[in-house]
């Protein structure tokens, strides 16, 4: 595969069943290769039938250790297209098949190079050849025949990107909140209150002074205020005013 890889599963399959990788149908594409270049070749789909590829495919070339000339080899690149479940199907109307031209050593694939140079040493002939074939056909690209999809941008006004004011403004409405302007608190027993809030949140004070110490904060985690609150009416001037939080007494 040699374009249009998008995920390889070959390393997370469950079963042999699951797929191996997920590709673009638009830009898939494979490249086959061969060792010995070709002078025809032919494609062969699950209904085992084989159209040759067509298109200019050199055949000047031999092999020429072995005394094969220039164009007396024939060489036949076979490209086998299965379905999974070897359903039956047509693969070609759906694809393009594209030589992979190449040049290749001349010293294995032509005689003038190998075989006559061994029957007759001739340096002038060694500088006078080129060294490589050019144009042979080693292999081919098989991608889907698609239509390129348009990506010509759509023309717009220009002014649209620069700054203008929103024509719809937001609506809101500011809630009315409920201020007290009176309590039941009876002030003559503010001390009492005082007194008896101090030892009545101890559970509540440990369990925040312990959560402070597990964030990291350096606190005592046994605060005792049992001696404030026995002499809070001696040590303080004056007695706490009783109120709801925000209260607003309304003028006498």
């Amino acid at each position: 595969m040699s374009a249009g890889l998008l995920a390889d599963l070959t390393g997370r399959k469950q079963n042999a069943s699951d797929p191996d990788w997920v590709i673009s149908p638009e830009l898939f594409q494979i490249t086959t290769n061969a060792v010995v270049p070709t002078t025809q070749a032919v494609l062969v789909t699950a209904t085992s039938k084989q159209t040759p590829i067509g298109g200019t495919i050199p055949s000047t070339f031999g092999v020429g250790p072995v005394g094969v000339a220039d164009g007396d080899l024939s060489s036949t690149h076979t490209i086998t297209i299965t379905k999974v479940g070897n359903a039956a199907y047509d693969a070609q109307p759906n694809m393009s098949v594209t030589p992979v031209t190449a040049s290749v050593p001349r010293a294995p694939w032509s005689t003038a190079m190998s075989l006559d140079l061994v029957r007759s040493p001739n340096i002038g002939a060694v500088n006078s050849t080129p060294s490589t074939i050019p144009g042979l056909v080693t292999g081919f690209v098989l991608q889907p025949s698609v239509t390129p999809s348009d990506s010509t941008p759509i023309p717009f006004n220009i002014s649209d990107l620069q700054l203008s004011t929103d024509p719809t403004q937001p609506q809101f409405s500011w809630a009315s909140p409920t201020i007290p302007t009176s309590d039941t608190f009876d002030q003559t027993q503010a001390f009492s209150s005082f007194q008896s809030s101090l030892t009545g949140a101890a559970a509540a004070r440990t369990d925040i002074l312990t959560f402070l110490a597990a964030q990291g904060v350096q606190v005592n985690t046994t605060v005792n205020v049992t001696d404030l609150a026995a002499s809070a009416d001696q040590v303080l001037l004056h007695a706490p005013l009783l109120s709801y939080l925000g209260e607003e007494p309304t003028a006498s």
